[in-house]
C-alpha cells in the first residue's frame, strides 16, 4: 500500500495552499484494521519503539484506516500517545467509532481529502438472563 516514501499534501483551511509530509518508516505507523487487543499490541510496541528511536525534532505520524473497534483498548493506545514524548500527529483516510477517539488525541489532525471521520454513541450488547429489571 504504501511505497519506501510516501508523499500526501493536504489542503489547509480553504485555501489552496497544501502541505506536504514526507512519510518513511521512521516516522510512520499505520492502523489499518480494526481495534482489538491484537492490533492494539502491535500498534502500542510500535508507538513506543519509534519514541525510542526516532530523533527527537520530528514528529511521529499515525495514519488511520480503521472501522475502529474495542473501547477498552483503544483506550490503551491513548494512553501511550499521551506518554509519548515525540508529538503524534494522525492523517484520516477513514477512522470511525474508536479509530474516530484515537484521532482526536493527537495534538494535530490531519484528514484526506475523501477522508471520513464519523463518532457515534457506543454500543453494546447483552448476553444470557438478567433477574429483576433492566433499564
Amino acid at each position: 500500500m504504501f511505497k519506501k516514501i510516501l508523499f500526501l499534501s493536504f489542503l489547509i483551511s480553504t485555501s489552496l495552499l497544501a502541505k506536504t509530509i514526507e512519510l518513511d518508516k521512521g516516522n510512520l505507523i499505520i492502523l489499518d484494521r480494526v481495534v482489538d487487543d491484537a492490533s492494539v499490541s502491535i500498534l502500542k510496541k510500535e508507538l513506543q519503539l519509534l519514541d525510542i528511536k526516532a530523533p527527537k525534532n520530528i514528529p511521529i505520524y499515525l495514519f488511520l484506516e480503521s472501522p475502529g473497534g474495542s473501547v477498552l483498548a483503544g483506550m490503551e493506545v491513548i494512553s501511550v500517545i499521551k506518554a509519548m514524548k515525540h508529538k503524534v500527529i494522525t492523517i484520516t483516510k477513514f477512522a470511525a467509532s474508536m479509530a474516530f477517539i484515537i484521532s482526536q488525541t493527537a495534538s494535530e489532525r490531519y484528514i484526506l481529502p475523501h477522508g471520513v471521520l464519523m463518532s457515534h454513541r457506543a454500543t453494546m450488547g447483552a448476553q444470557g438472563i438478567a433477574d429483576g429489571n433492566l433499564n
